[in-house]
């Protein structure tokens, strides 16, 4: 059996079924043009804080010395959380003088997740010379340390 023919009437075509588009939907941008990419801009490192230590304490020779900055100002920073592991680093300058810190990350209970771009970048944007990292660990993880070097695992608190 072939099928019915039907009238030309009643036959689709391309220019019954289209619709006027509400102005609403139309876009207004020619198909033609391509969007503007994102300008530069000026960028600037600013201090959020003053961070008042004593000389001997500015000065970067032990672990000892970044632990006391570590429990004076880090500790008292708004941002900073006990409960939760951190990441930190100490922006350092030629003569291993502190400039200033920054928190990399706040992470849960058991990590801190950090980037090496996240790490590096505050240190070059502030241009320098070296880095202390320095890093929290919850008081049942601390059992659990598997550093090779002693110092970097404190026993104080």
């Amino acid at each position: 059996m072939s099928p019915k023919k039907q009238p030309a009437s009643n036959r689709w075509t391309a220019k019954e079924s289209e619709v006027e588009q509400l102005e609403l939907f139309k876009s207004n941008n020619p198909p033609d043009r391509r969007r503007r990419k994102s300008e530069p801009k000026e960028w600037k490192v600013v201090s959020l804080r003053e961070c008042p230590a004593p000389e001997a304490m500015i000065k970067m020779d032990c672990p000892a010395q970044a632990v006391q900055y570590w429990k004076q100002h880090i500790c008292t920073a708004p941002e900073f959380n006990a409960d939760v592991e951190c990441v930190v680093v100490l922006v350092l300058n030629v003569r291993l003088r502190i400039k200033g810190h920054y928190i990399v990350s706040t992470g849960t209970l058991c990590e801190a997740m950090a980037e090496a771009r996240e790490v590096f970048r505050i240190a070059i944007m502030a241009a320098a010379h070296g880095i202390v990292l320095l890093h929290n660990l919850c008081a049942s993880a601390h059992k659990l340390c598997y550093v090779e070097r002693p110092f970097m695992c404190s026993t104080e608190a």
